[in-house]
């Protein structure tokens, strides 16, 4: 079974988008990663089990290419961070948001992941192809990290 582009795109389109702009942190690299997870599952001839595997499929490849553009000399040299902060306050979460574009990559995924998808930490293993105990890990990691980002941020207003 291989749904229509037309049906994935209005089910998982805001769902591809937010991963990728977990581990990004920039709209503009979220589009290209929402376009090219798009472009990929179009060309792929893989038949899927169901709308669940679709969808762990479509948010395993936007992690992947996200995290590419993350790791890429471009972003590792460039500093987009006015554009983010405009975004969370949009969403009415800047606190939180700026937090987590601060956790390491890996830890911003599995936050995304979990906290945002509603994904269980067996799931996420799957997705990130990554064993159940390193996921874990990063949930207990990020946690711990965004309590003193947000301790400190707190202080400070």
């Amino acid at each position: 079974m291989k749904p229509e582009l037309e049906e994935v795109i209005k089910q998982y389109s805001r769902n591809i988008y937010l991963t990728a702009y977990a581990v990004t942190g920039c709209r503009q690299d979220a589009e290209d990663v929402l376009q090219e997870t798009l472009i990929a599952y179009a060309a792929s001839g893989k038949d899927y089990d169901s709308m669940d595997h679709v969808r762990a499929w479509l948010l395993r490849t936007a992690s992947n290419k996200a995290l590419n553009v993350r790791r890429s000399f471009w972003n590792r040299n460039r500093t987009d961070m006015e554009e983010y902060m405009t975004e969370s306050r949009e969403n009415g979460s800047t606190s939180v948001l700026h937090a987590v574009s601060r956790l390491n990559p890996g830890q911003a995924q599995a936050v995304h992941l979990y906290y945002y998808e509603g994904y269980s930490v067996r799931e996420i293993a799957g997705i990130l192809r990554i064993p159940e105990g390193t996921v874990k890990s990063r949930l207990a990691l990020a946690r711990k990290q965004l309590k003193k980002i947000l301790q400190e941020e707190w202080e400070n207003e």
